[in-house]
């Protein structure tokens, strides 16, 4: 890793610190000219524009906004980026706690798959979508990791550029699909399988679960989740895959098969 060069930084997600490096090749290569073609489009629609990038758990979608929102301050002649986290629009575990939903014949309790598309508000995140379009300033929710809940109106939006970033975000089924129809650009973050259940789990692991329990939630949950998102995705005007030791690929525009980054 270090012989690519990466550039260290440290990112506040969901109020906690994380370490991240991106190769210099891939910030010049790939980051900066994506910086600069949603700043062209921003200024030639004279609006807010929103951007949708969308991938499966453990492809790395909140560290790269993140990193885009904060490489965007110190790029010359691009516009600053906000990135806004899709887990705010949860519903609250209270509601979750006391809900079911039906999936391929078997009810299940919300609470039990959360970050499935079920647990989250699309009406909320269609409304708030639309009124990030129309207005100048908008507050928004965020998820708060501490209290594993959302928290309604705690950032607050003025940039020309959003990225909202989430596992449901090029999901194009139910109420989604309304959703879809907002978006101005659409980016889809892949990775291999095997690279998605290694992070994953090693997230939980960090939050404070089991191995076993972790690895378990991930081989139930989180690999049901990661099938309906391959299977059910929009149509994306950037494909990017992230690879092993973080690096990522473009591409291109064109829709690559899914094989590789199933179960």
């Amino acid at each position: 890793m270090e012989s690519m060069n990466y550039t260290d930084t440290t990112l506040m997600i969901d109020k906690k610190p994380i370490h991240v490096g991106f190769s210099q090749e891939n910030i010049e290569n790939i980051l900066i000219p994506l910086m600069r073609r949603l700043t062209e489009m921003q200024r030639e629609q004279g609006r807010r524009i929103v951007v949708f990038l969308g991938a499966p758990i453990g492809s790395g979608k909140s560290v790269t906004a993140s990193f885009l929102e904060k490489l965007s301050h110190v790029v010359p002649d691009v516009e600053p980026i906000q990135a806004l986290g899709l887990d705010g629009f949860h519903y609250e575990n209270a509601y979750l706690t006391t809900h079911e939903i039906e999936y391929q014949g078997q009810m299940h309790n919300m609470k039990a798959v959360k970050g499935w598309p079920e647990t989250f508000n699309a009406q909320k995140v269609y409304e708030k979508i639309a009124e990030l379009q129309s207005k100048e300033t908008v507050l928004c929710p965020i998820y708060d990791r501490n209290i594993h809940d959302p928290v309604d109106d705690q950032l607050c939006i003025t940039a020309k550029i959003v990225i909202i970033e989430g596992l449901w975000m090029m999901y194009d089924k139910g109420p989604w699909k309304k959703i879809q129809d907002l978006a101005d650009y659409r980016i889809m973050l892949l990775a291999p399988f095997s690279v998605l259940r290694r992070r994953a789990v090693a997230r939980k692991i960090r939050n404070g679960m089991t191995p076993e329990a972790a690895r378990a939630y991930f081989d139930t949950s989180d690999c049901r989740a990661t099938i309906r998102i391959l299977d059910n995705m929009a149509d994306a005007d950037l494909y990017l895959e992230s690879t092993e030791d973080a690096t990522l690929i473009d591409l291109g525009d064109k829709k690559p098969s899914i094989e590789k980054y199933r179960p």
